[in-house]
């Protein structure tokens, strides 16, 4: 008996296990790493049609219906499944974009829906003309859609028309997405039209800094969350700088940082924190002058999560596993990339005063009668407490 088959009898055809199928809410759909040799899995959603009632989260991992064989009907019996509200997809193919579309079509009460791929096809491209004269769908009706893969401009141009034709076109409040940068030249009409269409009733966006977009039409934006990468605080700033609206949560993610050791704590002359910051900056200023932005004057809330290296563990360790004879002329050498590219870091800061250096490097947030709430965490080395504000 296989794995599969196991699976069947286990839960499906047992009287005493029928009765818990009703309590599952969460399900991890990952065939690829389970023992069916015979691909047999792939029947899960046809099998199990009708018999989930209350399943409101789905993941389905690494699924490649392209050659595996599945029944004909099983894109439809995602109807069948009727609570699931919550859709996540992750390195999945689908044999054309019309069974792509007919799956998520099917889940009546889909409402979020996440997209995760790299390297991958999601689905083969229909003809142009199918494609461009798609009659108005009903389904889905998305409030919550975040899209992070590599996609040709090609397929974005399906995808986003597609949706175009469904209600979601107005009820997503939630949207994050990073993968336009990724196409060099001018973004294409289709992407340009689902932007500025379903932007006005956003409230929450997440985005890549390096995305070539206008946020002029996001009317409603109340958080944005930005990802951030060396070099762009005039994107970020640009950025900013369209918004209509005036936001009250601004999220700064995996700001590349640099934390410099205390004065004393590294036992060479040749090294002094304050040469480093006055000599290349910090970026808090960078950062200061984005926050000084009209579309941020009722700012209520700034995150900012720094993507750390500690300059000071980096070169004790250099030392330690080196053991150079010329310690002078080895820490010049070690030092010379942070010399030679400072822009590789958007902030520079002293690591017995990482907190106390950006929050007083940013006066604008001083300014009589603004109060912002200002939260610092980081991954990586450790240095800050993480909020429970996320």
């Amino acid at each position: 008996m296989d794995g599969y088959e196991q699976v069947l009898n286990r839960f499906l055809r047992s009287e005493s296990m029928r009765p818990w199928l009703g309590g599952v809410k969460s399900l991890s759909f990952n065939p690829e790493f389970a023992d069916w040799d015979d691909k047999r899995g792939y029947r899960f959603f046809h099998d199990f049609a009708g018999r989930l009632p209350n399943l409101r989260y789905l993941i389905i991992d690494c699924a490649d219906w392209t050659v595996a064989p599945h029944h004909p009907s099983t894109f439809r019996m995602f109807s069948q499944f009727p609570s699931v509200t919550y859709l996540e997809m992750y390195q999945t193919e689908f044999p054309s974009f019309n069974d792509f579309r007919r799956a998520l079509s099917s889940l009546p009460s889909l409402s979020t829906l996440v997209l995760y791929n790299w390297n991958y096809r999601w689905f083969p491209l229909p003809h142009h003309e199918l494609w461009q004269n798609a009659s108005p769908q009903k389904r889905p009706v998305l409030r919550v859609f975040r899209i992070r893969f590599d996609l040709t401009q090609e397929e974005l141009d399906v995808l986003f028309h597609w949706l175009l034709q469904t209600p979601s076109r107005l009820s997503i409040r939630d949207l994050a997405f990073s993968t336009l940068h990724l196409h060099k030249g001018p973004l294409r009409q289709p992407c340009i039209d689902f932007v500025d269409t379903v932007a006005p009733s956003v409230s929450t966006l997440r985005i890549d800094c390096r995305e070539a977009i206008s946020l002029r039409n996001f009317l409603d934006l109340h958080t944005l969350v930005v990802d951030m990468v060396p070099g762009q605080w005039e994107q970020l700033k640009g950025l900013l700088r369209d918004l209509p609206s005036r936001l009250r949560c601004l999220q700064l993610d995996s700001i590349p940082t640099l934390v410099l050791p205390a004065a004393g704590t590294l036992d060479h002359g040749l090294y002094n924190a304050d040469s480093f910051t006055e000599s290349h900056g910090h970026g808090v200023s960078q950062l200061d002058a984005c926050l000084s932005l009209e579309s941020l004057s009722e700012l209520q809330t700034l995150e900012l999560e720094l993507s750390v290296q500690k300059l000071g563990t980096h070169l004790r360790r250099e030392v330690e596993s080196s053991r150079p004879y010329d310690l002078q002329t080895y820490f010049i050498s070690v030092l010379e990339p942070f010399i030679e590219q400072p822009g590789k870091y958007l902030l520079w800061v002293i690591e017995d005063s990482v907190e106390d250096g950006i929050r007083n490097g940013l006066t604008s947030l001083r300014t009589p009668g603004r109060e912002v709430e200002l939260i610092m965490t980081t991954h990586r080395d450790c240095i800050l407490e993480r909020s429970p504000w996320r």
